[in-house]
């Protein structure tokens, strides 16, 4: 998570595996295994002795995790914006989603906020931009990251 995430939540194994993205939901019969509010200041977590998963059932080896993100519900100048993008050579880069593409723009502020624009700020109404971008993964600490990092070891038995 970066500026934007509100709420990233861990469970560790057993979980019901996720088909892909949209369908998967947090397990609603117990409380996550990690919880962390701050993306700037995660808890750490260790585990003595460390946690093991070689099971051959998929389920026991799948952790789930989630995430809340607040593209400017709170507060409209938290907002993503194409004009407040980083000028940084990584967004031209593979899998870099600094700013977005007009079709992907609605409006921020003005009559018709939250409406779609693409990227024509008369569709907005007086005081309005069509500037407000959605959500991605990306690179720079304007973008939203969803990585929980781990580490392991090899028992040497």
């Amino acid at each position: 998570m970066h500026k934007r995430g509100e709420l990233f939540r861990i469970w560790l194994p057993p979980n019901d595996v996720c088909a892909g993205s949209g369908d998967c939901a947090p397990p609603e019969e117990r409380e996550s295994d990690y919880l962390s509010r701050l993306y700037d200041d995660p808890l750490y977590t260790y585990y003595d002795p460390p946690k093991g998963y070689a099971s051959a059932v998929v389920a026991d080896r799948t952790f789930k995790a989630c995430a809340v993100y607040d593209n400017g519900a709170d507060n409209p100048l938290e907002v993503k914006r194409e004009s407040t993008k980083p000028n940084t050579p990584v967004c031209g880069g593979f899998r870099a989603r600094c700013g977005c593409d007009p079709g992907d723009r609605v409006c921020i502020g003005g009559d018709r906020q939250g409406e779609a624009c693409d990227g024509d700020d008369s569709v907005c109404g007086e005081g309005g931009l069509c500037d407000a971008c959605p959500l991605f993964g990306g690179v720079t600490t304007d973008d939203e990251m969803f990585i929980p990092l781990g580490s392991y070891y090899v028992d040497d038995l």
